[in-house]
């Protein structure tokens, strides 16, 4: 089911990121790193999965609007973090991932799969009890696994878009914006605790703007334009930042404000065009394959 993947998933990536701390050599720090990958890439396929199942219609854009502020949250809670622990060294922030697995016990008394989920598993038991000749192309997809659904010719070309439109979105982020630390390092000359701390977390503000803005702008604009300004709004500042800035100021906080309203959004709009567009049988693996394939080509 989808709720205990989500469990044990964001289990395995909190208990590997605090493993990291303890990496002696890059060999098992690149081990350590490819479970924290095996969980977000399973959490990260279902968990915008499970919410979009349990509301309907106009809600269902802002209660996604509202999960995708975890990320800026995230930023945010992470750069108070590094003031607090960064002269310490990186090993303590690492020990802090262990953080999210003391939620999974909330979610495992409270969640339960949705009513659309359950009613899918009820529909291929019945399926599977019939003649596979007097199935429908419809039925026998519904038996099929998921992720061969998933390229078939009703779901191809939704799978390509979203994995290129989540590509696009997590290489700008992990190819430019991740830098932005070490950079303010570079322009300093320092560790730059403080500095890097609050770049941080004036993006991590700018990113809850951002994404809390994006339900309006599709209503406003639809999901084409929505999407072509949501890129424009996070390419532009990024470039611009980078090769205007030759060195450290107070002022680099607000392009980092200015950033990360753009870089947001991006996510938020794929993801919910993603869970707006994929049927039930195939929600799970689609979303999987959008993000894990985004991430491979990042």
């Amino acid at each position: 089911g989808r709720v205990k993947t989500m469990i044990w998933t964001i289990i395995l990536y909190a208990v590997a990121t605090a493993l990291c701390a303890t990496a002696q050599s890059w060999w098992d720090f690149g081990i350590y790193r490819f479970f924290v990958g095996l969980g977000i890439g399973g959490e990260i396929a279902v968990g915008g999965v499970v919410l979009a199942e349990a509301w309907t219609g106009p809600r269902r854009r802002w209660a996604l609007a509202v999960m995708q502020t975890s990320f800026g949250a995230g930023c945010l809670l992470c750069s108070l973090c590094n003031l607090s622990t960064g002269s310490l060294g990186w090993r303590w922030l690492f020990l802090m991932g262990l953080a999210p697995a003391f939620t999974t016990l909330y979610m495992r008394l409270k969640l339960s799969e949705s009513t659309s989920f359950k009613e899918l598993h009820a529909k291929r038991r019945e399926l599977t009890t019939k003649v596979k000749e007097a199935l429908t192309n419809a039925e026998r997809d519904t038996l099929k696994n998921p992720l061969l659904v998933a390229f078939n010719e009703q779901n191809r070309v939704n799978t390509i878009v979203c994995t290129v439109g989540a590509g696009a979105a997590i290489i700008g982020y992990w190819a430019c914006l991740s830098w932005m630390s070490p950079w303010i390092n570079q322009l300093t000359g320092t560790e730059a605790v403080n500095e890097r701390s609050a770049a941080s977390f004036y993006m991590g503000i700018g990113g809850i703007l951002g994404t809390l803005f994006t339900p309006l702008l599709i209503k406003w604009l639809g999901f084409r334009r929505s999407m072509q300004l949501g890129f424009i709004a996070s390419f532009l500042p990024t470039i611009l930042m980078y090769l205007t800035v030759k060195s450290y100021t107070p002022d680099l906080n607000i392009w980092a404000l200015v950033i990360g309203f753009g870089a947001y959004s991006p996510f938020l709009l794929v993801t919910i065009y993603s869970l707006e567009i994929f049927a039930t049988n195939v929600l799970g693996s689609g979303s999987g394959i959008m993000w894990c394939g985004g991430r491979c080509l990042a």
